[in-house]
């Protein structure tokens, strides 16, 4: 999967959340945590369906403790904040506050390896800021009393707990996105606990109710988490943190056409500044998937070349580094505008390449420059999957020598030979001699 679509599949979650106050307003007048727990039920079922057919998934839920603390820190800690946040401040302020957190994940983001930030993506983040402002500005009530205070500050906390469980997600990108649904079953219990505690069940008068009820639990409480998690973990978070001021504007739109709001000036000047934000945070992603789709006759592989001359010259002046091939697609000549580059690189210590910002250290010229990364581990071979600006994906496969070994050759190697295989740096010898074997063998 590369950054882009990930990253679209991250928006799709912003659209999501964009029903959840029409939703709730036609749920009734269901306590908070109740619904909170029926719908996060909801959620969990919806990620366990796409077990059916895949056994193994289940595993996923067996996670070192950081990940369930973030995890269901995250989505438990923020909607129970948020949930306070409007038992005692006005919706209004307390929407602006929660609001904050777009911005965050965007200046967050400059934390994780591999992550710049660019003006235009700090640009696109504030603009939309200021349309959400003007956006709660209509709805304020001009001041807030004593009382409201703890509810603007667990506004302000939630807009930090969604803001870093978001760009926590990236850190520990390890863990499958199969493990979300867990932590959704996880929060439901604590909020069934909650709202046990301070609330008094009041259950759906009629079928409408209970149909959006469903459609909360599979959407905005489900799928939608599902969503921003792959996301996160994969796509450009800059650009998904900046667009997520998308998430009240559309909600507002959504309310207006169920009639339970009116339309404004304040609205449509809101609506610019944020789609306008958005699209200047996106900067990268849209011409980036421009230049994709319209490469000209020969130049996709003009660019190939400059792209792997850059990186055959990096891995000739590290020791550590004993060979770099080209495989798949791109090797065979059977390459789309859209296809990765693939490459398999022999190391003496592969998982010393782990922590390092060696991306950074290649000189690109003029191929682009590197806008972020994120790894994979497949077995006995780990994968950084690096991004340029206005380029394809590259995929750095790293592997100890012995996946060259010939006495005998591994199973799974001849295939991935024979799909295409061009090799560019060989300082043993060693894909020399597994060619070699492959051929003999037929």
């Amino acid at each position: 999967m590369t950054s882009r679509t990930a990253t679209l599949i991250g928006l799709t979650a912003i659209l999501m959340w964009s029903l959840l106050a029409v939703l709730t307003v036609a749920t009734g007048k269901i306590p908070a945590f109740q619904l909170a727990a029926m719908t996060f039920a909801i959620g969990a079922l919806v990620g366990s369906l796409t077990w059916i057919g895949r056994p193994d998934a289940v595993s996923a839920l067996w996670q070192p403790p950081l990940a369930w603390i973030v995890g269901v820190g995250g989505l438990f800690g923020y909607h129970a904040l948020y949930f306070l946040a409007l038992r005692f401040a006005p919706p209004a302020e307390a929407g602006l506050l929660n609001y904050l957190w777009p911005l965050l994940i965007v200046l967050f983001s400059a934390l994780l390896p591999g992550e710049r930030l660019a003006p235009h993506h700090i640009i696109g983040a504030v603009l939309g800021l200021i349309g959400t402002v003007l956006l709660f500005a209509g709805n304020s009530s001009g001041g807030s009393a004593p009382g409201q205070v703890p509810g603007l500050i667990a506004a302000f906390v939630a807009a930090f707990v969604w803001a870093s469980y978001s760009v926590m997600s990236r850190k520990l990108k390890s863990v499958p996105t199969d493990a979300v649904a867990g932590f959704c079953l996880a929060t439901a219990l604590l909020a069934a606990a909650v709202h046990g505690a301070i609330e008094v069940t009041v259950w759906p008068d009629t079928t409408a109710q209970w149909l959006a009820i469903i459609a909360l639990g599979a959407g905005p409480v489900g799928a939608a988490f599902y969503a921003w998690d792959i996301g996160m973990k994969r796509g450009d978070i800059r650009v998904l943190g900046a667009a997520s001021y998308a998430t009240p504007l559309l909600s507002t739109a959504f309310l207006i056409l169920a009639g339970f709001a009116k339309p404004s000036a304040g609205i449509a000047i809101a609506a610019v500044l944020i789609a306008g934000g958005g699209l200047i945070a996106a900067k990268d992603m849209i011409t980036r998937g421009d230049r994709a789709g319209e490469v000209a006759p020969g130049q996709g592989k003009h660019q190939l070349e400059h792209i792997l001359d850059s990186i055959t010259a990096w891995a000739v002046s590290r020791p550590d580094i004993l060979g770099l091939a080209l495989i798949g697609s791109q090797a065979r000549g059977a390459a789309t505008p859209s296809s990765d580059i693939d490459l398999i690189i022999l190391a003496t210590e592969p998982d010393a390449l782990r922590d390092q910002e060696w991306p950074n250290q290649i000189s690109w010229a003029t191929c682009g420059r590197v806008i972020g990364w994120r790894d994979a581990d497949y077995g006995a071979v780990w994968s950084r999957h690096v991004q340029l600006s206005g380029g394809p994906e590259i995929e750095f496969s790293f592997a100890e020598r012995s996946w060259a070994a010939t006495s005998p050759v591994d199973p799974s190697t001849p295939n991935i030979v024979r799909g295409g295989c061009r090799v560019l740096v060989d300082k043993e010898k060693l894909f020399e001699r597994l060619k070699a074997a492959i051929r003999a063998d037929g």
